[in-house]
């Protein structure tokens, strides 16, 4: 296994860069796409990625205005996320993925998959945004006050640590010190703030144009959706048969972090049953 997952690559776009690593073999059948949830960078994925990268090439990206993509760019929507994704595979030789998404990067990776059913695969989404829910525009009101000013980082700090319920991993603290340190840089404040108030309309259409076997995986005790259980069935019905669901007990927002093993696990089976190769690297 080729694994460089320290070095830093770009993707460029017309309007800026996003940042992206890879680890596992370049001239793997499979290849996976991981985008991290809002406010958050690339190493979300940490605890996954080594596991991945050895039955595939993985791809894992910053959010435009996260991480080390750059914070110049004029929109932050699902649309727009999603069109990074593309950039990303692009860049890195890859014709077609598996795309794992997170929570705004989920929603993200529905419309990728509607817009461009040739180079998407399969999804894996979790803990998603995919419509607009109940309470929705009070969580929205506190985020844009969260990230709003220079508290941004304690603030941040505070509610992310939070969102894990179960098993928080013996590194969170470190993560978050990162995080933390991103907050600090008002610009990637703002663009966090245009990410919060991207319309989720665009997703919610997308859903039943998705045709590639789609796994939604869901904490039972996210504190992000009323009834993570509901949300997920709901999406589930709006995709179609070729979708299914997992509520992982006890988890929150992120079952990646907290249950590692059983989120492998699941990504796994969906390259398993994958009846072509799902990736063709560019000469």
């Amino acid at each position: 296994m080729n694994s460089d997952t320290s070095t830093t690559r770009f993707a460029p776009t017309s309007e800026g860069r996003i940042a992206y690593s890879r680890a596992g073999d370049p001239g793997a059948r499979v290849a996976i796409v991981c985008s991290p949830s809002l406010g958050d960078t690339r190493a979300e994925f940490r605890r996954v990625v080594p596991a991945l990268a050895m039955d595939a090439l993985v791809l894992s990206a910053d959010l435009r205005g996260h991480g080390e993509s750059d914070a110049s760019f004029r929109r932050y929507d699902a649309e727009a996320l999603a069109d990074d994704t593309i950039a990303v595979m692009d860049h890195a030789g890859v014709e077609r993925a598996v795309l794992v998404g997170c929570s705004v990067s989920g929603g993200a990776a529905i419309v990728a998959a509607a817009r461009h059913p040739e180079r998407v695969a399969g999804l894996v989404l979790l803990a998603p945004f995919s419509r607009k829910i109940r309470g929705e525009a009070a969580l929205g009101w506190l985020m844009q006050l969260v990230f709003s000013g220079p508290w941004a980082p304690a603030l941040w700090a505070a509610y992310y640590r939070s969102l894990h319920k179960k098993s928080p991993p013996a590194d969170l603290e470190a993560h978050i010190d990162g995080l933390r340190v991103m907050l600090r840089d008002p610009a990637r404040r703002r663009a966090l703030g245009a990410t919060i108030r991207g319309s989720k309309a665009p997703v919610e259409a997308a859903r039943a144009r998705v045709k590639a076997p789609t796994e939604v995986i869901m904490g039972s005790a996210d504190p992000d959706f009323g009834d993570p259980r509901a949300e997920a069935e709901a999406l589930v019905a709006a995709i179609g048969p070729h979708a299914k669901s997992t509520v992982l007990d006890g988890l929150g927002h992120y079952p990646h972090v907290e249950d590692p093993d059983a989120v492998v696990a699941r990504v796994r089976a969906m390259l398993t049953a994958l009846d072509e190769p799902s990736v063709a690297m560019r000469s």
